[in-house]
């Protein structure tokens, strides 16, 4: 029969090397969350990329489109007015035009950049989120270093007053 003192021995080392091991894989699990979040950050920040280049060639096309249109309605307005035409009004006109083909580039420029300041904190956060995993990690290896020095201590003392003759005894 095993006698109590060295029963709780072999239970204090069963808990050092759990308390160890626990340590261990929480840190790991950390890490791992880490790593998953960051490949989440990366994909996103690569479809806000994405999206802002969809949006300039949108932007683009859309322009090109308002430029044709544009150039339709000008000419209609020389061909109604002939030489009656106002100049101050055709002017007019014509800025107001150009204004609106500017704005189109612009919403869609102030879009995009949008985006990219979405992927760029995307990919911050990912950066941010992996030094925490490590950061966890690092912890968790001290933490695991700290558990099998308290449980070393805590072997040394209970094992130190086992009897004479018992092997797990230290003198």
């Amino acid at each position: 029969m095993v006698a109590a003192s060295t029963m709780m021995l072999i239970m204090s080392v069963a808990s050092t090397a759990m308390a160890v091991v626990g340590a261990i894989q929480e840190g790991k699990a950390a890490k791992d969350t880490a790593d998953y979040n960051a490949a989440l950050s990366a994909r996103n920040a690569r479809l806000s990329e994405n999206q802002a280049a969809l949006v300039r060639q949108t932007a683009m096309s859309n322009e090109k489109i308002f430029d044709k249109e544009k150039r339709i309605r000008m000419g209609a307005i020389r061909a109604k007015g002939g030489p009656n035409l106002s100049l101050d009004a055709f002017a007019s006109t014509m800025l107001d035009e150009e204004l609106e083909q500017f704005s189109i580039l612009t919403a869609g420029e102030n879009t995009a950049r949008a985006h990219l300041a979405a992927a760029e904190n995307s990919r911050a956060q990912g950066a941010l989120g992996l030094f925490k995993g490590e950061q966890a990690q690092s912890a968790s290896l001290l933490a695991a270093g700290g558990a099998a020095l308290g449980g070393a201590s805590t072997y040394i003392g209970k094992a130190q007053k086992l009897p004479k003759g018992n092997p797990l005894r230290i003198s």
